[in-house]
């Protein structure tokens, strides 16, 4: 529901609001193999999860600017406030199995339900109050405060096969209410002219966290911070423009980083809180270019990006003698990222169609510890990808290309060694608009992921398709789809950790068919509301 006036020639309002209800469910079975440098069988393990849940939301956001008499003054009030309720009941059974030698050597089970309550109420309010200095210069004042309550009461229980059927896991079951309050208030300079536009500020921000529940003391942290901000944007045309911008910011820890609880669910990757975290506090600097010729159609777009953060939050990894992974976050001195992207695009009119090509780099630089062992970790991700369309879509529109990506890690604590990964892939989108009302349209896309160590190379085809009808004056859409024609989907991650590769296969819903019905209701003014209904 939206509303918007202009109450008179000086004031302005405008009003949103929604509502939703969701329900859920998810069965995921998963299995994993751990294994050395050799191939030599570590541990293994095989989960079965199942969830079900409902989610209630509502939310109310408002806003209202006024004119002060004098140009360029104005005073702005804006707030928002919602809720979001969930209940969840969640199965979990898990067989792991530990090796030693190629042998089996030890075995525990997990069987647990596990039931999770969660109600949250946030809200946030702003004031603006802009002050003209002159006929380029401005001086804004903001002053913001929000505030998020959480209350979760998670109950866990051993299912067992015996008398009783199920026992309440004590070290798992907890009931904690958490409030986050953050306030800040800043001044902001802005000078600009028809060519530059120029503006410095500084805020300072104040965030406070409080969290309580049974098992621990009440855990109240406090973070202040001063955060400088510039920005400058140069015109070179209307189409060209560079902007060079640097900032700041905070990264708190949240309560579960914080709580020092032991989280088992996964018995091969626990994971414990750490009280004494500090913020993150990071700079970043970033130069934009963008340029397009319209007369030409040539366009061009740089991006580079640093960012250098101090008490760096990583994960410290600890692992026993059956391979076992205990993670617990902890600050670090500081870690670095290094991005540059680029995209150029221009037609090629000899087959009246138009390319672009793109490329992005990220170095990341960052220490983390390994069984309490400084490990200083140097991560490179490269990607390319190319694309083509005809330019000329009335009947036919047709796009074909290609990507290509490898991931480089090294790290101090083995030396002279590189972890590395590569994925590549093929793609093919059409739809065909030639008869009246119709639409027909395919994407095939053909990946390939090599080079982690002791996994074969995995070949994924996929290839959906579509075709859809218009009516009523083409305010109703009937569109049947098939998904994973040729049933071969599969989800597939790729990562190089500090003292690992990870290579995850994911279960999908496999080949299905989808009909969907779309009603599209012409408004008096934009946007239109939508009705979609859909069922598999």
């Amino acid at each position: 529901l939206q509303f918007k006036s202009n109450l008179d020639s000086l004031q302005q309002i405008r009003l949103n609001s929604k509502v939703g209800f969701n329900t859920f469910n998810q069965n995921a079975q998963s299995s994993s193999l751990n294994s050395n440098a050799l191939g030599a069988l570590l541990n293994s393990s095989a989960q079965n999860y199942q969830v079900d849940g409902n989610r209630t939301s509502w939310s109310v956001e408002g806003a209202y600017r006024r004119k002060l008499g004098k140009p360029g003054r104005f005073v702005a009030l804006s707030g928002n406030i919602g809720q979001n309720d969930q209940d969840q009941q969640a199965y979990i059974d898990a067989l792991n199995l530990y090796y030693s030698g190629g042998q089996e050597s030890l075995m525990d089970t997990l069987n647990q339900e596990q039931n999770q309550n969660q109600q949250e109420l946030n809200y946030q309010a702003q004031i603006n109050y802009t002050e003209p200095l002159g006929k380029n210069n401005l001086l804004e004042w903001t002053l913001q405060r929000g505030k998020d309550d959480r209350d979760i009461d998670q109950k866990v229980w051993d299912l067992l096969t015996i008398f009783p059927e199920r026992l309440l896991n004590d070290d798992l079951t907890q009931a904690y209410q958490q409030a986050f309050t953050r306030t800040s208030t800043g001044l902001r300079w802005q000078y600009a002219n028809k060519k530059a536009r120029t503006s410095v500020g500084v805020k300072w921000q104040q965030s406070d966290l409080h969290g309580k529940n049974a098992e621990t003391a009440a855990l109240d942290k406090r973070f202040r911070n001063i955060l400088p901000y510039a920005r400058y944007t140069y015109e070179f045309s209307s189409s060209t423009n560079l902007n060079l911008d640097y900032s700041t910011g905070i990264q708190e820890p949240s309560l579960q980083q914080l709580q020092p609880l032991v989280n088992n669910n996964d018995p091969l990757n626990i994971y414990i809180g750490n009280p004494d975290l500090q913020p993150e506090y990071r700079h970043n600097l970033s130069l934009h270019f963008f340029s397009f010729n319209q007369f030409s159609g040539i366009n061009f777009f740089a991006n580079l990006q640093s960012s250098y953060a101090l008490h760096n939050i990583v994960n410290a990894k600890t692992i026993d003698t059956l391979f076992r992974q205990v993670l617990q976050p902890i600050n670090t001195d500081h870690a670095w990222q290094h991005i540059a992207s680029m995209n150029f695009g221009a037609p090629l009119n000899f087959i009246k169609s138009r390319f672009n090509i793109s490329a992005n780099y990220v170095l990341d630089q960052y220490d983390n510890f390994l069984n309490n062992q400084v490990n200083s970790i140097s991560s490179f991700n490269q990607s390319y990808r190319l694309r083509v369309d005809n330019r000329n879509k009335d009947k036919v529109d047709i796009g074909v290309g290609a990507s290509v990506a490898w991931q480089h890690v090294q790290n101090s604590i083995e030396t002279g060694t590189t972890s590395q990964y590569n994925r590549q892939s093929l793609f093919l989108e059409t739809s065909l608009n030639a008869i009246k009302n119709w639409i027909i349209s395919q994407s095939f896309n053909y990946a390939s992921y090599q080079g982690a160590a002791g996994v074969a190379s995995q070949k994924l085809p996929l290839w959906d398709a579509s075709i859809s009808t218009f009516v009523w004056n083409k305010k109703l859409q009937l569109k049947f789809q098939v998904v994973d024609i040729l049933n071969r989907n599969r989800g597939i991650s790729q990562n190089v950790d500090l003292n690992s590769i990870q290579f995850i296969q994911y279960r999908s819903l496999g080949r299905y068919f989808l009909m969907s019905v779309t009603y599209s209701i012409k408004n008096f003014g934009p946007p239109p509301m939508q009705i979609k209904m859909e069922r598999f």
